[in-house]
């Protein structure tokens, strides 16, 4: 039952965010822009406490970074 539960909950903040994504690239003159964010911030903020209160923990929050090439390849270097 808690996996059902916390597999919905994962869905639905995945929904949210993608709410909020959509709504932040709408025009700033469109009068319904800020209360939609707003809304779609305070569903996150619901779903990401229930959550916690099921795993004991918040959920982990994934920022889109590419992985960083710490030593490149050296062209025309034999080992």
């Amino acid at each position: 039952m808690t996996e059902k539960t916390l597999k919905e909950l994962y869905a639905r903040r995945a929904l949210c965010l993608f709410c909020i994504q959509t709504v932040s690239e709408f025009p700033l003159d469109e009068p319904r822009r800020a209360d939609a964010i707003v809304f779609y911030n305070e569903q996150l903020s619901a779903i990401d406490k229930q959550i916690a209160d099921i795993t004991g923990k918040p959920p982990d929050i994934v920022i889109g970074l590419k992985p960083a090439i710490l030593f490149p390849k050296a062209e025309g270097v034999e080992k």
